[in-house]
């Protein structure tokens, strides 16, 4: 598992590091076609290498289910980006929250009713699993804002090149690798609770 979520932060620091040189070298567009070949590179090798599960009869696609999800974080995405131009209280910012709000209880519906749900309901009925997708979301919520205010001030008041901010960056999600590494054999002699308060200290 440490490795699982190490692997996560070695993304975070190489990421930066060659976004940084691309938009030197080359400009800001070319970060994403730069992840093409990488997503058919990956397409490629899942599946030469992934192991095929078998199939049950009946299978299919959750397209209601993915259709939901997709409109509920376009919508969430929209309206929270419109907010730095058009204020919080703007109908551009708070409605499409609102309708991506109203979606989830339409998601949950549907998906009580698919036979195999992108988003099955009954896996937060398994013990810690609510308080561990509460706990990822925390932590996403206090990492990621950091990587971007820190960006926008490394670059836009100190004047300091993408490669230079992203090579400022770097100690963020080299401590994340390490103490990743170190909680797998922590876990052996220690509480999970413990070692979280511990973090979050």
């Amino acid at each position: 598992m440490g490795l699982y979520v190490g692997s996560f932060s070695v993304a975070s620091l190489i990421g930066p590091i060659v976004g940084g040189l691309i938009v030197s070298l080359w400009g800001w567009q070319w970060v994403f076609w730069f992840n093409v070949p990488l997503c058919v590179f990956a397409i490629v090798v899942g599946i030469a290498v992934i192991p095929r599960d078998q199939v049950r009869g009946g299978a299919s696609l959750d397209l209601p289910g993915n259709a939901i999800v997709i409109a509920i974080l376009a919508l969430t995405t929209f309206g929270i980006s419109q907010a730095s131009s058009a204020g919080w209280t703007a109908p551009s910012v708070w409605l499409p929250v609102l309708v991506a709000l109203l979606l989830l209880p339409v998601l949950l519906w549907a998906e009580r009713r698919c036979d195999q749900p992108v988003l099955d309901p009954h896996v937060f009925s398994i013990p810690g699993v609510r308080v561990l997708y509460v706990a990822v979301f925390l932590n996403g919520a206090a990492r990621f804002p950091v990587l971007v205010l820190m960006s926008l001030y490394f670059q836009s008041v100190l004047r300091e090149s993408p490669l230079r901010t992203a090579v400022a960056l770097v100690p963020l999600p080299a401590a994340t690798i390490l103490a990743s590494l170190a909680l797998g054999p922590l876990t052996k002699r220690y509480r999970g609770s413990w070692l979280s308060a511990v973090g979050s200290g």
